[in-house]
């Protein structure tokens, strides 16, 4: 966001990222901005500096640069940082809400061969080395579940993997529509900042399908140019797109007909990724929820475990 302002404000690139690297607390960051402001002083242009630094990742990168030769980069940069800011929120409150049951999981993990251990049925080495290999496999799964879909959807992951997932994501119950609507969001957002900058559309088509995430989404976005460049108006090239919404394809002919196609491109955008947080906040909601209910019932059998094992070791 600061870096929005300094560019709104007229300041040079590289000079923008060098005061956000003296302005900001962080050393991470300020090395990353230190090293982007280099890499835009010899020559790089912002999407392909902050790429490289890791200052922006490989979406954001496609987003500014197709606007940057527009002159909208500034502008592209506010709605990047909106957004990232509300997705680090959104992750705060999911990490807040499984801190308690995953404590109560540790707590259970520690107490259940408790029993055993003050009857004196397990040494102090055997609960120990239970204790530590229950909390390694409970880290491991969680790191499994958490990072699974980065690994799979990773342009290096083996046997095309990556785009299997694509092609089924969008097929997943509930999730899959969130999946499309998230992309088409995106897609309709960066279209109406190029069309509105002035990009032919057939041009400015292409390179907003390059903000998609989903490969096979992306894939089937990026047939709409040859299209428009055979004759078609937009509305006609989306009307056998299955990834198309039809509210998406009734604003697209609308904003044809009337000049207004980046108005409606946005708004359509907007309401799409209104849909998409509601559905976040539902996950924060519910997704702690099913993991306290898990923890509980795997906390409920190794207490039943451990004392059936204690019954079943009792002298007649």
């Amino acid at each position: 966001m600061r870096l929005a302002v300094l560019l709104d404000a007229s300041f040079a690139v590289d000079r923008a990222l060098a005061t956000c690297a003296r302005e900001t607390r962080r050393p991470a960051i300020t090395a990353v901005c230190g090293r982007t402001a280099e890499l835009v002083a010899r020559g790089r242009d912002l999407a392909a500096a902050g790429r490289a630094t890791g200052l922006l990742n490989a979406l954001d990168a496609a987003l500014v640069a197709a606007t940057w030769q527009t002159g909208r980069a500034a502008h592209t940069l506010h709605r990047l940082g909106a957004y990232h800011r509300e997705l680090a929120e959104t992750r705060r409150r999911m990490l807040g809400h499984l801190l308690l049951p995953g404590l109560f999981l540790t707590v259970a993990v520690v107490v259940a061969p408790l029993p055993a251990l003050v009857a004196g049925r397990i040494a102090r080495d055997a609960y120990l080395l239970q204790t530590v290999s229950s909390l390694a496999v409970l880290g491991a799964l969680a790191l499994i579940v958490v990072r699974t879909p980065e690994w799979l959807r990773a342009p290096q992951a083996p046997f095309g993997v990556g785009r299997i997932v694509d092609w089924l994501l969008p097929k997943v119950p509930l999730f899959g529509r969130v999946e499309v609507r998230r992309n088409v969001a995106r897609w309709a957002t960066a279209l109406s900042l190029l069309v509105e900058a002035g990009v032919p559309l057939s041009q400015a088509v292409d390179r907003a399908a390059a903000t998609i995430s989903n490969a096979v989404l992306r894939e089937r976005f990026g047939r709409i140019a040859p299209r428009l460049a055979a004759g078609q108006a937009l509305e006609q090239a989306l009307d056998d797109n299955p990834y198309a919404a039809p509210e998406l394809r009734r604003l697209t002919a609308s904003g044809e007909q009337s000049g207004r196609l980046p108005e409606l491109l946005e708004h359509f955008g907007r309401r799409a990724h209104s849909h998409v947080q509601q559905f976040d906040r539902a996950v924060v909601v519910w997704l702690p929820r099913l993991v306290y209910l898990l923890a509980a019932g795997w906390s409920a059998w190794l207490l039943v475990r451990q004392a059936r094992l204690l019954l079943a070791a009792e002298p007649l």
